[in-house]
């Protein structure tokens, strides 16, 4: 699993997962989305749902990353360019940032 310096990570079966560490104890209480533990091992990425406290506390301790589910499968694209993100427009939007698909350039 790649770690990018905007935080998205993409793991090996396509999926995009934004990385929450930092933030995870904040928003577990607040109870708004779904948090994962997320690692990889060998060749496959595993995640485990944080439901209560032992798992926030399990997942705080673990060599992994608290996530957000970004996106879903989205396997025919690689990683955002640092660059194309940065100069991309965003909006805000509830928690969101939305941008133009067309304005990012992706890695291959």
């Amino acid at each position: 699993m790649n770690r990018i310096i905007n935080k998205i990570v993409k793991s090996s079966d396509g999926m995009l997962w934004l990385d929450v560490t930092d933030k995870a104890e904040k928003l577990f209480r607040a109870d708004l989305f779904q948090l994962f533990l997320v690692w990889k091992v060998e060749e496959k990425t595993l995640r485990i749902p944080i439901d209560d406290e032992d798992d926030l506390k399990f997942a705080l301790k673990s060599d992994g990353i608290i996530c957000l589910i970004v996106e879903g499968d989205v396997s025919d694209i690689t990683d955002i360019t640092k660059d194309s993100w940065e100069k991309a427009d965003k909006i805000s939007h509830n928690g969101f940032i939305y941008v133009r698909y067309t304005d990012l350039i992706f890695c291959k």
